[in-house]
């Protein structure tokens, strides 16, 4: 899916352009109520490493779907999905940190 795409971009130091990242980016948030917490977590943790910040409203859907799905969070992918919302510059809210 769109997470394995995004993460292996990350991994390999893919620059995507600006049509893609906004192809695949629309992609994932229809995605996101078949997104596991894995899938989740690698996708943020890909947009992070490489240095792509969604719209706010994306960020948004974001983190409500990791509020809706930190129960299920592993400590890497918690790890992963802070790191990434710290290095993109978003606060994912008050509710989803009670959350985690």
């Amino acid at each position: 899916g769109v997470a394995n795409v995004l993460w292996a971009c990350a991994r390999l130091r893919y620059d995507l352009d600006t049509d893609l990242w906004t192809a695949l980016v629309a992609q994932m948030t229809q995605q996101l109520s078949s997104c596991n917490s894995q899938d989740l977590g690698n996708s943020l943790w890909a947009l992070a490493t490489l240095g792509y910040r969604p719209r706010d409203d994306v960020l948004m859907m974001l983190s409500n779907d990791v509020r809706k799905k930190s129960k299920s969070f592993k400590p890497q992918e918690l790890a992963n999905s802070l790191w990434a919302f710290a290095i993109i510059g978003y606060h994912p809210g008050e509710e989803v940190l009670a959350a985690l």
